[in-house]
């Protein structure tokens, strides 16, 4: 099962030892807005992602693995479906 983003977003955030709002503050959100976001309500964008890269010295990759991963399997899944069909 991937690990969502929001899931990774917390760990980094407990990882650092800091609260919601102590965090939040850090990347400039609101506190209601962050809580959203790790709670799954309310995705993070871009620059969301870069403000958490940028301040807490995280791999943006890491925070996006899962985007990634579920890209390439629906990648590799159109791939597969057009070789299937090829064989028939």
């Amino acid at each position: 099962m991937a690990v969502s983003v929001s899931v990774r977003i917390k760990a980094v955030r407990k990882a650092l030892g800091l609260s919601q709002r102590a965090f939040c503050k850090g990347i400039f959100l609101s506190h209601s807005f962050y809580a959203q976001i790790e709670s799954g309500t309310r995705k993070a964008n871009e620059r969301i992602y870069e403000l958490i890269s940028t301040k807490y010295n995280v791999n943006r990759e890491y925070i996006m693995l899962q985007i990634k991963q579920l890209l390439n399997v629906q990648k590799r899944g159109k791939k597969g479906e057009n070789k299937d069909q090829k064989k028939v």
